[in-house]
């Protein structure tokens, strides 16, 4: 199911991007594209803390060109908890 919300929100992100970047771009007659990268971070321990720290994860990523799009939270465990959060980012091709 996880796979499937993945591929449904790729879909609509890359339609609502283009969508905007052929707006932008109409009197040149261009067009963008862009490429996605999902990026998971467990949590773990008892107060469940990321086990990387996400603030320098997203700094490094922006620096190779990549933008934060949306933190996801999965699906919770049996017992209410989600054990990872993932992180989306999108880059111009």
């Amino acid at each position: 199911m996880v796979n499937s919300l993945r591929r449904i929100l790729h879909i609509k992100l890359t339609l609502y991007h283009l969508s905007l970047c052929a707006l932008k771009n109409e009197m040149e007659g261009g067009y963008c594209m862009y490429e996605y990268k999902f990026v998971k971070v467990k949590l773990s321990g008892f107060k469940l803390e990321p086990e990387e720290d996400y603030e320098v994860m997203v700094s490094n990523y922006a620096k190779e060109g990549w933008r934060l799009m949306q933190v996801l939270a999965p699906p919770t465990t049996g017992y209410g908890i989600a054990g990872y959060y993932e992180f989306v980012f999108e880059r111009q091709i």
